[in-house]
């Protein structure tokens, strides 16, 4: 019908395809304040989790995402079937929603490059830390 549908459902896509591993880091980091939650085998799950996490959320969320949504900005914004089928004011709304999310993931796409680099690279990332010292 062009009145972005398509847009709404890629949307949705690269949001619940990070979804699920995102909840799981969010329990995992909570499990960790827990005195249940620290021994060996808890740790070994929670970092695998982490992993994981970093290894989806990464390419979705800050490459995938943004090529995604320059894009679909320009589809809402510019295109002639969206000005015909949508009000300015609901593509505004749309765009901005757009990259409030995808500017919102930022830090967290830091923190999981972080964690890469502690569990992938843990040697160079030591190396560096002694370098500093």
């Amino acid at each position: 019908y062009g009145a972005g549908e398509q847009s709404l459902f890629m949307c949705v896509l690269l949001g619940e395809t990070t979804n699920p591993p995102f909840n799981s880091y969010l329990v995992c980091q909570s499990a960790k304040l827990l005195s249940c939650c620290n021994g060996p085998f808890a740790m070994q799950v929670i970092t695998a989790v982490e992993v994981v996490t970093a290894i989806v959320y990464i390419p979705f969320r800050a490459v995938i995402g943004p090529a995604v949504g320059v894009g679909m900005s320009y589809n809402i914004l510019c295109s002639k079937s969206a000005r015909a089928n949508l009000p300015l004011f609901v593509r505004v709304i749309w765009t901005t929603v757009l990259w409030g999310i995808g500017i919102g993931s930022i830090p967290y796409v830091l923190t999981f490059i972080d964690i890469l680099k502690l569990h992938l690279g843990g040697d160079m990332v030591a190396e560096q830390q002694e370098q500093e010292l």
